[in-house]
């Protein structure tokens, strides 16, 4: 609550946007994109929590459209996003998925979620959980030792942290693309409470 209306005094008394109403200080997010809902597929590669740093990059660029996000074919499309920090925090909300969601690999490892009907996984590491069914659509995520399905813990016993390193790329993980549509990606640097993560899992349901 102190954080939040500290962010509103920053802003002068401004209505916050929802990512600033759930808890967690503007310093802990590495990256926001908003691609669904965007004015143009040039404005959803935008970091719109630090504009101009850490902008998705393009390999093939996706197709879009304001209601679905980007549209990945998983042939060879793919977009660049951050690097990938030990602690970090990473949350996606999707749609229509056939695999890899995002995700990043070094020196035989893997940091990532692939999602689909037939076998949905967190990657971390050499650690890999896939006991957890998927409906190909929501908000997934991992923090810590968990993995997150629309706010609900689904995985336990991930590797905290995480040794991988390397630029998150979203639509692939490593080499393996997979068709999907992206609404939201969040990433932020440091592990989540179950609390806090479900309050961004909701909140990017919602929004």
């Amino acid at each position: 609550m102190r954080e939040l209306f500290r962010q509103k005094l920053l802003r002068g008394g401004a209505a916050l946007p929802w990512y600033l109403k759930m808890g967690i200080a503007r310093a802990d997010f590495t990256v926001i994109y908003l691609p669904k809902g965007a004015a143009s597929l040039a404005a959803s590669y935008i970091n719109v929590i630090n504009p101009g740093t850490f902008n998705a990059a393009l390999g093939v660029a996706p197709t879009w459209d304001a209601s679905s996000g980007w549209i990945f074919n998983g042939s060879n499309q793919v977009l660049s996003a951050c690097p990938d920090a030990a602690n970090l925090t990473t949350f996606i909300r999707f749609t229509d998925s056939t695999g890899a969601l995002y995700g990043c690999a070094s020196g035989g490892g893997y940091y990532g979620i692939s999602s689909n009907s037939g076998t949905p996984a967190f990657w971390s590491t050499n650690n890999v959980f896939s006991g957890f069914a998927s409906p190909g659509w929501g908000v997934l995520g991992m923090s810590g030792t968990k993995g997150y399905l629309n706010g609900n813990v689904v995985a336990s016993g991930l590797t905290s942290p995480h040794t991988v390193s390397g630029t998150i790329k979203i639509g692939a993980l490593d080499t393996f693309l997979a068709a999907s549509k992206v609404q939201i990606f969040v990433a932020i640097n440091r592990i989540l409470s179950e609390a806090e993560s479900m309050a961004v899992s909701q909140a990017m349901i919602a929004a």
